[in-house]
């Protein structure tokens, strides 16, 4: 037994949680996180738990393989590779144009600095507009709305210390990650908090992980949480619950706003959301802290 241990971090995915390897000779047998510090507290997910396997799975790719015409494959090497990809890329965009070649980036390319620089940066090269990533193909919305309706550039409200925090269609026990929730040891943090006095509100169909330990869970139909929301902003400016020294400062377009939610009275969303109408107003009294 030769056992050795060494700090790392876990480059599964962009938390980079730092962990403990342990070797014997050349093989991984364990990785573990780091108790002591924060944000993480130890925190290390079932999915880096596993790297040992990971690393040492018999069907893990070591070299370059190429395709033969049986269907098996060979070993390559990487020069000789890169030749024939580019050869063929080269007579893709020659007989059909540049957007004929299109890239993908996923979660995983995030923490790997060089990655989608170095592909971005290709791309513009040979002028393919064809760029594509987890984003794009699973959540177009959040690009179109953020493009529709601005970002909120004031920076985030700060988790720790709120008295109040609201997640939609968000559980980060299980995810680690939703809202301003710390997604280093989620669970840790938001019992913490809730232990200090923040009031959860979880807005999800689904009764998850999460919900469980919210003081208010609304479960409206699927796709009408913005219904509820409009009547908690309609609530609000209705019953004068708004700072409007800040609004006149800072705001514009708040008319507008209030004419858009106008209807959505906690009747109208209670209805449309199927959910009670009394939980939408004690959402609305624990958000402004009443």
């Amino acid at each position: 037994m030769n056992n050795k241990t060494y700090p790392s971090i876990c480059r599964l995915c962009t938390a980079s949680c730092p962990v403990t390897v342990e070797f014997d000779g050349q093989t991984v047998t364990s990785a573990k996180g780091i108790k002591s510090g924060a944000p993480f507290h130890g925190f290390f997910c079932k999915r880096g738990q596993s790297l040992p396997d990971h690393i040492h799975h018999p069907d893990r790719l070591l070299y370059s393989l190429k395709r033969q015409p049986d269907g098996s494959f060979e070993r390559i090497k990487v020069e000789i590779a890169i030749a024939e990809i580019a050869e063929k890329l080269n007579l893709l965009i020659a007989n059909h144009g540049p957007n004929s070649i299109a890239t993908y980036m996923g979660t995983f390319s995030g923490v790997y600095p060089l990655a989608a620089v170095f592909a971005q940066s290709w791309m513009a090269a040979i002028q393919s507009t064809m760029i594509f990533s987890s984003m794009t193909i699973d959540q177009p919305g959040k690009g179109v709305a953020a493009n529709l309706l601005g970002r909120w550039l004031a920076g985030p409200q700060p988790f720790k210390g709120s008295d109040v925090c609201m997640l939609i269609g968000g559980n980060p026990l299980i995810s680690y990650a939703a809202g301003n929730v710390p997604f280093q040891n989620p669970a840790k943090h938001l019992t913490s908090e809730i232990k200090a006095g923040m009031k959860l509100i979880v807005i999800d169909p689904r009764y998850t992980e999460t919900a469980r330990r919210a003081h208010i869970h609304l479960q409206p139909r699927p796709g009408e949480d913005a219904s509820i929301l409009a009547a908690i902003i309609h609530t609000i400016i209705s019953e004068e619950l708004t700072d409007s020294d800040f609004i006149s400062a800072n705001v514009a377009g708040f008319s507008h706003l209030k004419s858009v939610v106008a209807e959505f009275t906690p009747a109208y969303a209670a209805t449309r959301a199927d959910v009670p109408e009394q939980l939408i107003n004690v959402c609305v009294r624990a958000t402004c802290g009443l």
